[in-house]
């Protein structure tokens, strides 16, 4: 779960407490500008003043003093020449301007971040669907709602189709989910979805099942759902463009085939529009091209057509087309066709999720299971283990006799690098460790397949679905270091004498900019840890069995000992980036250096004087990205 910004009264807070270090390093640059005046400052005193003045345009951009920044950059850049008279008074001009700017109050902005849980407006009665929501969703779950802005979801609870038709005027784009009682006529049901019903489910719905439909739909991101058109008319284009403005459609609009497929090697569209009559390829060809590519076979495809006769819709069905709209095209037609074809696709992939061969789930769905336990567990106040398995021979055969050993209610999914989770519902780690400790002695028996099993449990390791897996993982990874195949659960480890695992590793050499970091990561319950110098941190962080495992480092470029960027090699070179995301903090901050950093491996790379505000989403995004 996302934590609290940090409060303006907190960074002001900090900003006392450092502030007369700041003066120190504005009057040690003073002293260096007076020397400059009779030409007599040394090499050393202007390494050093430098270095001073490159830490404070780092700095105080995070306290609210963006112009202090500037300020401080113009100064490092002008200390080259102090021991010319006119460059050192110019010097001592812009030290005086940065001690009365620190003066003046700073320029914190609003810490008021929007809330990233799901908006859920409910209709009519609403006493079962309300209980349900509330007792199994992380959902904003309002039973009037007075904001101009969209929700996420609408549930109507129960159906009225009277009222659908004035929910759409005002909300044309939410998803509305409609509870149902009895038997529905085909006739309403129609009435129902063709009002802009998006799903139909009865009242006697289990709270579970409903719960779930309804993240679902609140999760549909219709806002960016993208649609490659490609059409030789630049009017059929603008046409499009109009008809689609404000829909929740991203339309990419192209004239040439060329220009397409480049398109489509960029980004997987959601659905092709086609025109069918064009000089160099028709239609049904392009749309024969991506049938034939495994890669792109299955993006849905309409082709537009003024065509009427029946032998070519027959040919263009039979080349895989899958809707054909007729010119000239509306608005409305439009965006129910696209939205169709959409909530058929995902109904497709929802379904095919579990392998079939396997029992697995894959890994796309692997997540949203997981996390469903996770809340079950929480409320029933009962165990749960997150287990991460790596096979040394992860055949069909042998995750599928896995599957067959586990129960009904536990979960086998697919995750990253080949490696399986098992999400073992109402089983603590030591009871876990027994009943896996047999299943896996009868693969390796059977088969001939050794495991690397690595076990954490809810709540007594983690009470968060990312840091649980990452101390599974983090054991499956120490028994692959020791060569020993086998089951290790993470109350076994020895903090210290074998991997410190943090939340957050920061590597920076500035102790101002250092201290405030370090106190909101606190004030966020992290674990976090800081580290001022580049060897001490490259020897914590690599080898075979490195002692610190963070999930995410913010890493400064320039440090005493080894340079950030020698960091970052050396952990894309171990394969550490697998499990820490780096985010990458400089003064120097150029294109190159920027494009450097992520093409090693970088989550990210901010530009000091960053806001504190913003490095503290950076980390938190970083914390839970999948």
């Amino acid at each position: 779960m996302n934590q609290p910004p940090q409060s303006q009264s907190d960074v002001q807070a900090v900003w006392q407490k450092i502030r007369p270090l700041v003066l120190q390093r504005i009057e040690a640059i003073e002293e260096v500008v007076t020397c400059g005046f009779s030409a007599s400052a040394s090499q050393e005193q202007l390494r050093s003043a430098t270095g001073e003045a490159h830490k404070l345009h780092g700095t105080l951009g995070s306290f609210g003093y963006p112009k202090g920044s500037r300020l401080a950059s113009q100064i490092e850049s002008g200390l080259q020449d102090v021991n010319q008279p006119e460059q050192a008074y110019a010097l001592s001009m812009l030290l005086q301007s940065l001690r009365d700017h620190l003066q003046e109050a700073p320029e914190l902005p609003s810490t008021e971040m929007p809330s990233q849980r799901s908006r859920v407006w409910l209709l009519g009665k609403g006493g079962l669907a309300l209980a349900a929501l509330q007792a199994h969703l992380e959902m904003e779950v309002r039973e009037q709602w007075s904001e101009p802005e969209p929700p996420d979801l609408i549930v109507m609870d129960p159906l009225d189709v009277s009222a659908v038709a004035e929910i759409r005027v005002r909300y044309p784009n939410a998803p509305i989910l409609a509870l149902t009682v009895g038997e529905l006529s085909d006739e309403l049901r129609l009435q129902a979805l063709q009002a802009g019903v998006l799903r139909l489910i009865p009242q006697q719905t289990e709270a579970e099942a409903l719960a779930e439909e309804a993240w679902r739909l609140a999760h549909l991101d219709r806002a960016q759902a993208w649609v490659l058109a490609l059409d030789d008319d630049p009017l059929a284009l603008k046409v499009l463009e109009r008809l689609l403005l404000g829909q929740g459609v991203k339309l990419e609009a192209v004239r040439q085939a060329p220009a397409f497929w480049q398109s489509l090697n960029r980004r997987r569209p959601d659905i092709v529009l086609l025109d069918l009559e064009m000089p160099d390829f028709s239609g049904q060809e392009i749309c024969q091209l991506l049938r034939s590519n495994p890669i792109t076979e299955d993006i849905p495809v309409m082709v537009i057509t003024a065509n009427e006769d029946p032998v070519t819709l027959e040919n263009l069905y039979a080349y895989g087309v899958d809707d054909c709209l007729h010119k000239p095209i509306r608005s409305r037609e439009l965006m129910l066709r696209i939205r169709n074809r959409l909530d058929r696709v995902q109904a497709i992939r929802r379904h095919s999720l579990q392998e079939a061969e396997t029992g697995a789930w894959s890994l796309e769905h692997g997540k949203p299971l997981a996390l469903r336990m996770l809340r079950l567990a929480e409320r029933a106040q009962t165990p749960l283990t997150l287990a991460v398995v790596k096979l040394s021979e992860p055949s069909q055969a042998t995750i599928f006799r896995l599957s067959r050993s586990l129960r009904g209610e536990d979960l086998v999914c697919r995750w990253r690098e080949e490696h399986l989770l098992l999400g073992l519902y109402g089983s603590s780690a030591a009871d876990s460790l027994a009943r896996l400790r047999g299943i896996f002695g009868e693969l390796e028996s059977d088969f001939g397949v050794k495991s690397w099993v690595g076990l954490a449990e809810f709540p007594v390791q983690g009470n968060s679905f990312e840091l649980l897996v990452e101390r599974a993982r983090a054991c499956v990874e120490i028994l692959s270091a020791r060569d020993v195949s086998g089951i290790l659960g993470y109350a076994e480890l020895r903090t210290g004498s074998t991997s410190e695992l943090l939340d957050v590793l920061l590597v920076e050499d500035d102790p101002l900019l250092g201290e405030i970091v370090l106190h909101s990561l606190n004030s966020r319950n992290l674990k976090c840890q800081w580290i001022q110098d580049g060897d001490e941190a490259l020897q914590g962080l690599t080898g075979q069995l490195p002692a610190l495992r963070p999930r995410v480092l913010v890493l400064d470029v320039d440090l005493p000992g080894a340079s950030g960027l020698e960091i970052l090699r050396q952990l894309r070179q171990d394969g550490a980036l697998r499990r820490t995301r780096v985010i990458m903090l400089t003064v120097r901050s150029n294109e190159s250096e920027t494009l450097e950093t992520l093409t090693l491996g970088a989550y990210d790379h901010l530009a000091k004087p960053c806001s504190l505000q913003i490095l503290m989403q950076r980390v938190n995004l970083a914390l839970h990205a999948p």
